[in-house]
């Protein structure tokens, strides 16, 4: 063997040149070892995966917690308004107003929308997590809600729709006369320190100066509807005949105008009496309810027997 061996298998004779040169690189030898992050380094990664894992969730949750914080100072709550051009929103103390032949949805966010109708005008009042207020000063608007009762309101010159879970239609003429026709669910209106209570495919009237009328079914008997539009309005008829012709035109689920014919202190104690021995006659009262009790105006009586009618008003 020679020399040339001992450099690629260590047999034969050793080179002294490569000996040499093998003492002076040995301290760069390869040593094998399992491969591993210096410690400063490894603690310098973990930081950083902390940091990174924290981050990704308090910003979220920074920014969640100041959503409100973030509006502009000035900033005031308004509904976005579709189908006007040049009219993005309607806020607080606002109106919005349709020409003829023009209509705009106001988006009520979660809850619903309100449709309004050409020439239209309606103010916004209120709008809040616990109040969605409209004022619909003359026109048409279709409101379609799903809400907790009472949340969306609509004032009117002759009085208020208080959404109790709904959809309607609601009309005001120009001598600020109302008509409101629920299509959905039901509707309590309020005026003058009345609550009439109008169910799906009932309506009414109200007046600025006489109130609101008694609710009334739109496939109501013709008959029906002619007695009730004399109730309170002299007639030669006499209170008697109109009396008469309530009850005898009223089918079962017209008790609904009954009762608020009764319940009307408008009412004379003639027609009154009548719708309340009909009433009595197909409804008997719950406990603790009696016809003298509702006759001399008990309001917590009245309420009670009200509340044992209504399920015969819900279609």
């Amino acid at each position: 063997m020679t020399g040339d061996d001992w450099l690629w298998d260590k047999t034969g004779t050793p080179d002294a040149e490569v000996e040499r040169l093998e003492r002076v690189l040995s301290r760069y030898r390869h040593v094998p070892e399992p491969l591993a992050w210096p410690r400063e380094r490894a603690w310098r990664w973990r930081l950083v995966a902390v940091a990174a894992a924290l981050i990704a969730v308090l910003v979220p949750l920074a920014l969640w917690l100041t959503r409100d914080r973030a509006a502009p100072a000035d900033a005031s709550p308004s509904y976005p308004v579709v189908g006007i051009p040049g009219c993005e929103s309607v806020g607080v103390g606002e109106h919005l107003q349709t020409a003829a032949g023009e209509s705009a949805r106001i988006e009520l966010g979660a809850i619903g929308t309100v449709e309004v109708g050409p020439e239209s005008r309606v103010r916004v009042d209120e709008v809040a997590e616990s109040a969605h207020h409209l004022y619909l000063e003359r026109g048409r608007i279709h409101a379609r809600v799903l809400a907790p009762p009472r949340l969306f309101q609509v004032g009117t010159p002759a009085g208020r729709s208080i959404d109790l879970g709904c959809a309607y239609v609601l009309e005001v003429d120009a001598s600020g006369a109302c008509t409101l026709d629920v299509t959905s669910g039901e509707v309590a209106w309020e005026a003058g320190g009345r609550e009439v209570f109008v169910p799906r495919g009932a309506g009414l009237r109200a007046d600025p100066v006489t109130g609101p009328s008694a609710p009334l079914y739109a496939d109501a008997p013709q008959a029906l509807r002619d007695a009730l539009a004399m109730v309170g309005r002299p007639t030669k008829m006499g209170d008697e005949w109109i009396a008469r012709e309530l009850v005898e035109a009223a089918r079962p689920e017209d008790s609904l105008t009954l009762f608020h014919v009764f319940d009307d202190p408008a009412t004379s104690a003639t027609i009154a009496r009548a719708c309340l021995d009909e009433l009595l006659r197909e409804f008997p009262p719950p406990a603790g309810v009696t016809a003298a009790g509702l006759a001399s105006g008990d309001r917590a009586m009245r309420l009670a027997y009200r509340g044992a009618l209504e399920p015969s008003w819900i279609r």
